[in-house]
């Protein structure tokens, strides 16, 4: 629900599976992911949103992708994606504010979305850095 999906990148592998597998979970073991399937050539998680903590943090991680290992095309394939939970959920309390108090209020909508537009253009790029830092561990 609300999430949008990126390409998956690919990239080949010079590194056994086991190794693959822990630089993984080496990648994914930072507050706030949660490993929700794992077996030998595949590796999926997510972030949860909605931890106690600083939301700022939520800005800058992956929400939730899955990596795939394939030995004989010795290559890895790691598909991410960016989650619309809360932006959603901001801008209809936004606007439910703005249609029963004052409409001025609405103007926060904008910022709402000029900081979802500048977290597309970071989590695509920490996604990018994920899957280089488990092949060049």
């Amino acid at each position: 629900m609300f999430k949008i999906q990126y390409k998956k990148q690919i990239r080949t592998i010079k590194l056994s599976q086991s190794d693959l597998i822990k630089n993984i979970l080496s990648e994914v073991d930072k507050p706030g992911y949660q490993i929700t399937e794992q077996d030998g050539n595949n590796v999926e998680f997510k972030y949860c949103i909605w931890r106690f903590g600083s939301k700022t943090e939520s800005y800058y991680r992956v929400d939730g992708g899955k990596f795939q290992i394939n030995l004989k095309a010795k290559e890895i394939v790691f598909y991410f994606y960016i989650s619309l939970q809360l932006e959603v959920y901001v801008t209809i309390a936004i606007a439910l504010l703005a249609y029963t108090q004052d409409y001025y209020i609405a103007v926060f909508i904008v910022f709402i979305l000029i900081m979802f537009i500048v977290r597309i253009f970071i989590v695509k790029s920490v996604g990018y850095r994920m899957i280089e830092n488990i092949v060049n561990l």
